[in-house]
């Protein structure tokens, strides 16, 4: 995961799906809704909230780097999710699919979901498992991989 100044997580697949999808849309329009301005409101309030929960997720990891996992954060939106920022970007891709009422940036973004759920959150929940044993394995029993 790449991170853009000290403790922003940017997760690539969200990255590559937001660039692959544009690129696609601009060689190939294809709207996401019928008329140009149908899902511009819920795009703006989930691109808006995406960014709000990253702000949160930082501000609740209190200086410890996401990255590295140096502590198991429980707090803020981790007492909801167990992948804030991850649900962030989703939220972020799928509001920008709306915004510009692109369908290739929603494939992308659905693609992007998938492929974190089943490949990146799952060898980083190995590694917090082997890295906080017990107390991972309780906080997975308490909150959701997701919502």
């Amino acid at each position: 995961m790449l991170f853009l100044w000290r403790n922003i997580p940017i997760p690539e697949p969200f990255i590559i799906a937001l660039s692959a999808g544009g690129l696609l849309q601009v060689t190939i329009p294809a709207p996401l809704l019928p008329g140009s301005g149908a899902g511009l409101m819920a795009g703006i309030l989930m691109a808006c909230v995406g960014l709000a929960t990253i702000a949160w997720g930082i501000l609740a990891a209190g200086g410890n780097d996401l990255e590295k996992q140096t502590a198991l954060v429980t707090t803020g939106p981790y007492t909801f999710s167990r992948n804030p920022m991850y649900l962030a970007w989703a939220l972020i891709s799928a509001g920008l699919a709306l915004i510009f009422n692109a369908l290739w940036l929603a494939v992308g973004t659905g693609g992007a979901i998938i492929y974190v759920n089943f490949v990146t959150i799952a060898a980083e929940e190995r590694v917090l498992q082997q890295k906080f044993g017990d107390a991972y394995a309780d906080y997975r029993q308490r909150v959701r991989r997701w919502l």
